[in-house]
């Protein structure tokens, strides 16, 4: 479990449902658990990668990555990490075991997750404030596709997303109140299906017609309240754990025995929201307004910071 306002990684048993360790770490925001078992962290003030081990809870690489660090993704076999940076509107492709940035993909505005085909030739990308979908060549780092969202659904923000192995690609779209179908060969729009107010998550059962999707409004989802204090693990009347601030993700390890849940907790905002941000002042820090980066991807990362 990230812990943003604590600055740290939070353990749970799944047995127990009880916070079995914490290892420290500045501001987390997001993750994804490789194949080998390290856990790869956006960490959003200091605007790096960093890979955790679990088993010692050390930290085994730094990445320094673009302004605001979101989504980590894994592709499929396993050799590269994608990280997406909010405000330099990147997904800086980190090579694995070298971690190091072997490219730096210049996509939409606010880039927040990155999903895979089934047969890990492309990754997609979710851009909240520009509306779109961006599907690239993970061989070539190469923008192959845009799909403007916004053109067939009113007040779309994408966010969470996946692809099947139906050839479907799905994504909940904010503010669109709706989760979206898309084509994943042609980007074509197939369908939409109305669910609750503001969906920001989506995971897939194993079944492919199977989704559990999450509401940011109102009220609760399937592991917390999302309005809820930081109270540790208890069980709700109905049976649900709640496990912190606006719970975001859950993942369980091979292992079986632990389970990670993101969460990206957000002060409110005395004035305006982050330029290039949602209209939302909880998703954004207590901080001055700022423009959204814009570099060229030769130029990479460094010259976005600056």
């Amino acid at each position: 479990m990230a812990l943003g306002d604590e600055n740290a990684i939070g353990v749970i048993d799944t047995d127990t449902l009880k916070v079995a360790r914490r290892f420290p770490r500045s501001d987390p925001e997001a993750f994804a658990v490789h194949p080998n078992g390290r856990i790869y962290l956006s960490n959003e003030d200091s605007g790096k990668a960093t890979v955790l081990n679990p088993d010692t809870g050390k930290i085994e690489a730094e990445i320094q990555v673009g302004i605001e660090p979101e989504g980590v993704a894994v592709t499929p076999d396993g050799k590269k990490v994608m990280v997406t940076s909010e405000s330099t509107n990147m997904v800086h492709v980190i090579s694995v075991p070298e971690h190091q940035i072997v490219a730096n993909i210049l996509v939409g505005a606010r880039p927040r997750e990155v999903a895979f085909s089934e047969d890990g030739r492309y990754g997609y990308v979710t851009c909240e404030v520009g509306g779109e979908v961006v599907k690239f060549d993970v061989e070539t780092n190469k923008i192959v596709q845009r799909k403007k969202l916004r053109r067939e659904i009113r007040l779309v923000k994408p966010k969470a997303s996946g692809a099947r192995a139906d050839g479907r690609f799905w994504i909940a779209t904010g503010r669109g109140d709706l989760v979206a179908v898309l084509d994943a060969h042609t980007l074509d729009l197939e369908k939409t299906i109305p669910v609750g107010r503001r969906v920001w998550g989506m995971a897939f059962s194993g079944i492919v017609a199977g989704n559990a999707l999450r509401n940011e409004q109102p009220g609760r989802d399937a592991i917390g309240d999302r309005r809820g204090e930081g109270r540790g693990s208890r069980e709700d009347q109905d049976g649900r754990h709640a496990v912190g601030r606006d719970p975001g993700r859950l993942v369980r390890l091979a292992a079986g025995l632990l389970a990670l849940a993101a969460t990206a907790v957000a002060a409110p905002t005395a004035g305006r929201p982050l330029a290039g941000s949602c209209s939302s002042t909880r998703c954004c820090r207590d901080r001055k307004t700022f423009p959204v980066v814009r570099a060229a991807p030769e130029k990479g990362y460094e010259a976005a910071r600056r």
